[in-house]
């Protein structure tokens, strides 16, 4: 009966504190459930709803008491982020989806917690909430640079669905707009909790009405740097699966059926999709194939001067991880995933693809022990991304290179005059979801760099868009199409030069913290032992 009686009293002691926790948790309940229906307003209905959609995430950060619990629960908000904004991932692949929710969700926190060790361990008095924004913008500028690269849900990507509330990014770019919705949703949240004065309200609100009001004065002024030379582009689209019958030469044959002739447009270039030639190409060896044979036959099939087309492009190398059996003996070489620029003269110019789905098309050296499916590409760092055609210098954006704000500006130079695109979005299966948020993206290029963007793609949404966001032409790609369009060749924004000094600032800005927070620690402790060594005192 003893035995029954203290079963019985742990019982109901266990359930007296599963009570007392539930009771406690359903505020964290209620901030979850809003923070999840915010999240999908922003991306999913308007993105200005970004400006507030974070103060229930904030509410849980600043927690006083920072315990496996508190990691939980912010664990809990990230993993809802990245299921509201990016499920689709599962319904490509579901089990390589689910671990991508699951580890990006970890990598959140990432930031939270660098700040609470920062304060904790800097003795951080004041600017405690400007460090916690530098420190997650120092994580999104880190995470577009490393080998597991995965900015989908940069907060500043939010407003690719109407770019026009954020042309400032041509100054900021899109970790600017990260910055300025952290900056908006903090004081709000800090309006919120504590007294709100006349001139605190003012303040919240000029700090959400001038960036707005700043982007629609440059969307309704004419850009002076826009240059007058207007170029002739073709865009392809293809529908090829990847799992039919046909070879190069068939793909390029049905391409053919798409050019009218007597022609109807006559292009400066033509752009086809990625790896839209994939078979066994090396580069030794490609101008003596019959394919090149017929692409040099096809500027004239196609009444264009010059084209771009997509390659799995096979480099011999003695350290190469890919081998290939010649004559009884191993063939050490790389594979590049690359664009060809193929014209009226012999040479061929080659850019290789530098930023990789994670896994999926790039294993580092480090985890090559893994027994993973994958393309295993390599890159080559020095490789030039701009080609040069007459006298015009274009960007090359191969797929998810486009996807990268810090690598599209930091590779650029002054004479770039528009960036041309090379997808293909086979990877996304039956989502829509998943390649409108692409095309979105890739319209925040256009408005950071003040350039024209001019995308082919293989099963995905085909457009062109101008310097400023704008949708020129666009048709989702079910069967082989293309679309004619004349561009507006433009010139650099002031973003490209700030991108250098993104992460020194960031460090610098930290460093400064520290030392203030440092400088104010010995001052108040002169000033406590000069009044513990006071006559009054005494």
């Amino acid at each position: 009966m003893a035995i029954l009686a203290g079963v019985s009293g742990t019982s109901k002691s266990f359930f007296r504190w599963l009570y007392h926790k539930t009771r406690r948790s359903h505020g964290y309940i209620m901030r979850w459930l809003l923070f999840t229906l915010l999240i999908y307003a922003s991306w999913y209905i308007h993105p200005l709803c970004a400006v507030f959609c974070f103060i229930p995430y904030f509410h849980t950060v600043f927690q006083p008491k920072v315990n496996f619990l508190y990691y939980l629960q912010l664990y809990m908000l990230n993993l809802s982020w990245n299921i509201t904004v990016s499920y689709w991932l599962c319904e490509v692949r579901i089990f390589e989806g689910i671990g991508t929710l699951l580890i990006n969700s970890f990598l959140f926190l990432l930031p939270v917690t660098c700040w609470h060790l920062f304060v904790r361990y800097g003795h951080i008095k004041r600017g405690k909430a400007l460090s916690l924004l530098l420190w997650w913008i120092l994580f999104e500028y880190l995470h577009h640079i490393w080998d597991f690269s995965w900015t989908w849900l940069t907060i500043g990507n939010v407003f690719g669905k109407n770019p026009h509330w954020v042309m400032w990014y041509a100054y900021l770019g899109v970790l600017g707009g990260s910055a300025w919705i952290l900056i908006c949703n903090y004081t709000i949240y800090a309006l919120a909790r504590g007294a709100r004065s006349v001139q605190q309200i003012a303040s919240c609100l000029m700090m959400l009405i001038i960036p707005i009001g700043i982007s629609w004065v440059i969307l309704a002024t004419k850009d002076p740097a826009t240059k007058t030379t207007t170029k002739h582009v073709t865009v392809v689209g293809t529908s090829f699966t990847g799992i039919d019958t046909l070879n190069d030469i068939q793909k390029i044959a049905k391409i053919d059926t798409l050019f009218s002739n007597p022609p109807s447009f006559n292009a400066d270039i033509t752009i086809l999709p990625e790896t839209i030639i994939c078979e066994d190409i090396w580069s030794n060896k490609f101008t003596n194939t019959n394919l090149y044979a017929r692409l040099k036959q096809n500027l004239f099939r196609w009444h264009t001067q010059h084209i771009i087309a997509g390659a799995l492009l096979n480099m011999p190398s003695p350290g190469g991880i890919h081998t290939e059996e010649r004559m009884g003996l191993p063939l050490a070489y790389n594979q590049y995933n690359a664009a060809l620029l193929i014209n009226h003269s012999d040479i061929i110019n080659v850019k290789q693809k530098k930023i990789f789905v994670p896994v999926d098309e790039f294993l580092p050296p480090y985890l090559s022990f893994l027994k993973v499916k994958s393309y295993r590409f390599s890159s080559d760092t020095d490789n030039p991304d701009l080609f040069k055609i007459d006298n015009c210098s274009y960007f090359i954006c191969i797929c998810y290179e486009a996807v990268n704000s810090i690598f599209v500006a930091s590779h650029l130079n002054k004479e770039a005059s528009a960036l041309l695109m090379l997808s293909s979005e086979s990877f996304f299966g039956y989502t829509e979801v998943g390649r409108q948020q692409y095309m979105n993206i890739c319209k925040l290029r256009c408005i950071e760099n003040n350039l024209p963007l001019l995308k082919s793609s293989n099963d995905g949404i085909l457009f062109t868009a101008d310097n400023k966001g704008n949708i020129t032409a666009m048709q989702r790609v079910r069967e082989n199409c293309l679309i004619n369009s004349r561009i507006n060749l433009s010139t650099l924004s002031f973003y490209y030069l700030l991108v250098p000094f993104i992460l020194p600032g960031l460090v610098v800005t930290l460093a400064g913290i520290l030392m203030i927070n440092a400088f104010i620690g010995v001052k108040q402790k002169r000033k406590n032992m000069l009044i513990k060594n006071s006559p009054i005192a005494a």
